[in-house]
């Protein structure tokens, strides 16, 4: 009985050992080699080709990029999850090519540009809270060059 208990155990050991890393593993281990004194996931979405972690990272010496929001962008090759270019999205509005796998808009909400909701072509972004003063949004297209419009609690739209 013992003998089945500790092979049983043994098996279990291995398969975690041998068990690829998370997406949220990988990025904070990038970002602690990276020297990052600070982590702030507030997002992550992933399918079986690639992934996204919204986040803010900082360092002690640059506290203020603690609001301020990026993301990083990941591909999944042979079960592993390679970091391409990410982007800052701590303006209106940015947009980045992902290797093929679409375009990535994003951008923040404050209290100078508060819009209610974001609209990139025909698809409402998501919006996360960054925190009381923050939020930022973003959404994956196939297309470039959609138009992307913020809408007021008001009804008025403005595009950027």
């Amino acid at each position: 009985m013992n003998k089945r208990i500790l092979i049983g155990l043994m098996c279990l050991i291995i398969i975690v050992a041998c068990a690829p890393d998370t997406l949220q593993s990988t990025f904070e281990k990038a970002q602690q080699s990276n020297g990052m004194d600070g982590i702030n996931i507030i997002h992550i979405e992933e399918n079986e080709a690639n992934g996204l972690v919204l986040a803010t990272t900082w360092t002690e010496q640059y506290i203020e990029n603690k609001d301020r929001p990026g993301i990083n962008v990941y591909l999944q090759e042979n079960g592993q999850w390679m970091a391409i270019p990410g982007t800052d999205c701590d303006g209106p509005m940015f947009t980045l090519g992902m290797q093929g796998n679409g375009y990535l808009y994003c951008g923040v909400i404050t209290e100078d540009r508060p819009y209610v909701k974001i609209m990139v072509g025909e698809t409402e972004a998501q919006i996360f809270d960054v925190n009381d003063k923050k939020r930022v949004w973003y959404v994956v297209q196939k297309s470039r060059g959609l138009i992307v419009q913020g809408s007021f609690a008001s009804g008025e739209q403005v595009q950027f």
